[in-house]
């Protein structure tokens, strides 16, 4: 797994912003960062994510084939939804 742009959840609803506070914003996020392992070769993987802040998210990301987890932190766009992974350890 690799820093730069993970995909977006797209826009939010109307008049409104996205926080990665709120846990429903969180399982998006999740979504969003498991779609992205699957594109870049692990099929399986699983996230789970928790909001730091409105506009920050971290996750850890889990490879079931082989035990292993990486932390992302992923910066959330609050008005397109557009989602980054800003650094992986």
């Amino acid at each position: 797994m690799s820093t730069g742009t993970a995909g977006t959840m797209g826009p939010p609803p109307s008049g409104s912003q996205y926080d990665a506070t709120n846990p429903t914003v969180d399982r998006h996020i999740e979504t969003v960062i498991e779609n992205y392992a699957a594109a870049h070769g692990i099929p399986n993987a699983t996230a789970s994510c928790t909001g730091d802040s409105p506009t920050q998210a971290t996750c850890q990301v889990s490879n079931p084939a082989n035990g292993k987890s990486v932390t992302a932190t992923v910066s959330v766009d609050q008005t397109t939804g557009q989602l980054n992974i800003t650094s992986v350890t």
